[in-house]
């Protein structure tokens, strides 16, 4: 599958999560380097950040040899993005002349992510995040996005594995150059993926492991996988996931896979009616809470 005229390259073909443990971020930074891999998710919710950054700034001689991926994920305080981001930017490299490579919206947050892309949108006008994208976003969000604001984000990160593989959403997204980003690629280690047969078959083909035959499926399909380990042994054998090559066939295989089988949570289900009454009282309320934090910060 060929990906358009897309805008975020990815420093190295999969990318990583990230633990809160210190002990966890400083394996995850090492072996990930020494790996090949220079891409690190986080996000203000993770409690990462400041962990995050601190072990990057001893692994690594410059800044351009990494990636920082970091999420909006604060609904209610949505009006105060810009200021949010800045903090992170503070935690994140311990210096406020700054900017995050990718900054993403972690849900599709009702009566909200319009408002909170507008925000995105001047984030990176400032200079505060190269490149701005999403989370679990449908295609209708996509969409309304494309209608309201005639900028579409540059990445959609949701899940993705061959066994839910979201070929209508996958499409949409390469036809309007949204890059693609799969986290949970091992379906949080779900047995029915794990245990499959035809992924054990052509594991077994190729002489690799049922991950790194996922990994490599997403890195044929143009999408960024971003498993998480701090185990070396494991690193190491999601890194050489970029080193071989699937054959036509095994794509083929893998693509006809889908079940349908979501291991991680539906944006269509996963706020509950207060939650959605907060937010519509937020967008209702915006200017009003600008005022007051402004009043509060004089």
């Amino acid at each position: 599958m060929a990906i358009g005229n897309i805008s975020f390259v990815p420093a190295s073909e999969m990318g990583t999560g990230t633990f809160k443990k210190e002990k966890d971020l400083r394996n995850l930074v090492h072996y990930s380097k020494q790996c090949g891999i220079h891409l690190y998710d986080t996000s203000d919710d993770y409690g990462t950040e400041k962990g995050l950054g601190s072990e990057l700034r001893k692994e690594y001689s410059s800044r351009d040899e990494y990636q920082i991926v970091t999420k909006f994920t604060k609904p209610e305080k949505a009006y105060k993005l810009i200021s949010l981001l800045q903090e992170s930017i503070e935690k994140i490299f311990d210096s406020k002349d700054e900017q995050v490579d990718l900054l993403l919206m972690h849900w599709p947050y009702p009566f909200l992510y319009k408002k909170i892309w507008a925000e995105m949108i001047k984030a990176k006008e400032l200079g505060l995040t190269k490149h701005i994208g999403v989370c679990n976003f449908g295609i209708r969000e996509l969409q309304e996005l494309k209608k309201s604001f005639g900028v579409m984000p540059e990445v959609n990160q949701i899940e993705l594995h061959p066994l839910f593989s979201q070929e209508k959403l996958c499409k949409f997204c390469i036809d309007n150059n949204i890059r693609i980003m799969s986290y949970s690629p091992f379906g949080r280690g779900n047995d029915v993926l794990l245990n499959n047969g035809k992924i054990k078959e052509i594991a077994n083909r190729n002489k690799k492991t049922v991950q790194q035959i996922i990994l490599r499926w997403n890195i044929q399909n143009s999408y960024i996988p971003i498993p998480a380990s701090s185990s070396a042994k494991h690193i190491a054998e999601n890194a050489e996931a970029m080193k071989f090559v699937l054959s036509i066939e095994d794509m083929t295989e893998l693509n006809a896979l889908n079940s349908g089988m979501r291991t991680r949570l539906d944006a269509k289900t996963f706020f509950s009616l207060k939650q959605k009454i907060k937010f519509g009282l937020v967008r209702s309320l915006w200017p009003a809470l600008m005022i007051r934090d402004s009043i509060k910060n004089r």
